[in-house]
């Protein structure tokens, strides 16, 4: 099956195992559960397969194109891949082309399968102008609006899948990057719009905007995601030594603009020069101190005090930042 074309295949449940798929071109193909095990993916065209369970144990994906393919819940157990293969971001990101892989027509049933009830209830109830009747499409279309709702937890899910297939392989930079994407997402997922539909099980469930359970939900998850957002914008997730470097120095300049607007430093003048607001600042972060100059109003002291305690914090988050990231280098 070496370049073999099977673009837009239906390949759902199909036994591959062991397979030489050299250079194929699977380009939209339905792998849907297929059995995957110990395949020769070597330069294949996967992009846009549908690869949700399928089992990709010990397969060689290595130069693969896997861009817009989706990899949820797939085993990736052992498998040869790069971060070169999955493109700049998964198809979970995009919601437009979130959206049209999953109203795809062909794909309607696999999602909906443990989803239809056992008998069909009669809803007309619910329809007292139109007399419709309640229909499978329903609840097909139900559960695919859901999937494109929980898309965040979704990729958070795919990324933690790859970060485990790097570290099987040693690969740090790319598990790295699949670590940090995978708690971006997490990040994104806890914003309370998007968390009423990613965590369904933890958001109260046809409760009125006037009820306290619902602003109490909100309040939690609007303190996760400030929690992620702050984590981001200053460690990386202890991945990005540099940001925390950043926020060092934006600190020491807008205390020293703050020092040298507000500051006494006893000089007899009332004054501050720059070049004594850069030295007193220097030594307020980095715990140093100047014999000569010395806050004298309370404005002075109180910066002198916050910047000490600031500086002391971030050298700290830098420090362990730049020895995580050592560390796994």
């Amino acid at each position: 099956m070496v370049r073999t074309n099977l673009q837009f295949a239906r390949m759902q449940l199909a036994n591959c195992s062991g397979a030489d798929l050299y250079g194929a071109d699977l380009h939209k193909a339905d792998l849907y559960r297929a059995n995957l095990q110990d395949t020769i993916c070597y330069k294949a065209n996967l992009s846009g397969a549908k690869l949700e369970r399928a089992d990709l144990s010990r397969a060689d994906l290595r130069l693969a194109d896997l861009s817009g393919a989706n990899l949820l819940r797939a085993k990736l157990d052992g498998t040869l891949l790069t971060r070169s293969s999955i493109g700049s971001q998964l198809i979970q990101e995009n919601r437009r082309s979130y959206t049209t892989y999953v109203y795809d027509d062909r794909r309607l049933g696999d999602f909906a399968l443990a989803c239809r009830p056992a008998p069909p209830i009669s809803r007309l109830h619910l329809y007292p102008l139109a007399g419709e009747e309640w229909q499978y499409d329903d609840i097909e279309l139900e559960v695919c609006a859901n999937h494109i709702r929980a898309r965040f937890v979704e990729a958070r899910d795919v990324y933690l899948s790859l970060q485990a297939c790097f570290a099987q392989q040693s690969l740090t930079e790319d598990e790295r990057w699949a670590h940090y994407n995978a708690r971006r997402m997490q990040r994104r997922s806890y914003f309370p719009t998007q968390a009423r539909h990613c965590y369904p099980q933890k958001w109260p469930q046809r409760s009125s905007l006037l009820s306290p359970r619902i602003w109490m939900s909100t309040l939690r998850f609007l303190r996760k995601w400030s929690t992620q957002v702050i984590y981001e914008a200053t460690t990386g997730y202890g991945e990005r030594p540099g940001r925390s470097l950043v926020c060092l120095l934006a600190g020491f300049a807008c205390f020293t603009i703050l020092i040298f607007a507000f500051a006494d430093l006893g000089r007899g003048t009332g004054q501050v020069g720059w070049r004594d607001a850069t030295l007193f600042s220097i030594g307020s972060m980095t715990g140093l101190g100047f014999n000569d100059l010395n806050p004298v109003n309370s404005v002075g002291k109180f910066l002198a005090g916050i910047e000490s305690a600031f500086g002391i914090s971030f050298f700290a988050l830098y420090m362990f930042t730049l020895g995580n990231r050592m560390g796994k280098g």
